[in-house]
């Protein structure tokens, strides 16, 4: 009888033992579910955060002459509404210089730096194809001319005149995009809103780099 009563207990202690272990493991189960789900749900909200949208681009344009220098710098921030189309901002910079002679031998220079704001709208329609649209208003100098001459500024001789110049451009057109996460582009554009009495060529060709676009 003795025997009896300390095996039933054995058997009572072995059968808690089990149930508790059992109860544990589902707990422990339980909780990393729960972590995992917490984990999903915070690696969801990073990957369709504000942030992870944005994706980042620019051109960098360099001329030299003898008598002239050109630099350009064209930052741009665009924001992904959708996986293939974006809208950002765009910011324009350039700085040019260059040199004329008189026909009495004379040298006046010409130096200014042009900047400028714009908006733009891309759209990824073939593979690395992309139609770009874009408006800017560009505040520039330009060297003030009289009936075909170049005027010398009376208040900085050897110093060519400038007037100031406000302008509206639209550039519609196409470019290509490597497709990588740091990648290069290069489009066509055509300024629709270029005065067509304007020496301005309406075209231009952009290169320049991008990342995450």
């Amino acid at each position: 009888m003795k025997n009896k009563l300390i095996i039933s207990a054995l058997l009572m202690v072995a059968m808690l033992f089990i149930t508790e272990s059992a109860f544990a493991q589902r707990r422990g189960t339980s909780k990393q579910q729960t972590e995992k789900k917490e984990q999903s749900k915070k690696e969801t909200k990073e990957a369709t955060g504000f942030a992870s949208r944005l994706w980042y681009g620019g051109g960098v344009g360099l001329g030299l002459s003898n008598s002239s220098f050109n630099f350009g710098l064209s930052p741009m921030v665009g924001y992904k509404l959708t996986e293939n189309f974006s809208a950002g901002v765009r910011l324009p910079l350039s700085y040019d210089y260059f040199k004329v002679r008189g026909t009495d031998n004379s040298v006046a220079t010409y130096s200014n730096i042009d900047y400028g704001a714009g908006a733009f709208t891309r759209y990824k329609f073939f593979r690395n194809i992309f139609a770009h649209a874009e408006y800017d208003r560009i505040w520039s100098k330009t060297p003030a001319t009289q009936n075909g001459f170049l005027l010398i500024d009376p208040d900085n001789p050897g110093k060519l005149l400038k007037e100031k110049l406000q302008k509206d451009e639209f550039h519609l057109g196409l470019g290509y995009s490597s497709g990588e996460r740091i990648g290069y582009e290069i489009s066509v554009l055509y300024n629709v809103l270029e005065d067509p009495q304007s020496n301005n060529i309406p075209w231009s060709i952009r290169a320049g780099f991008n990342y995450k676009f």
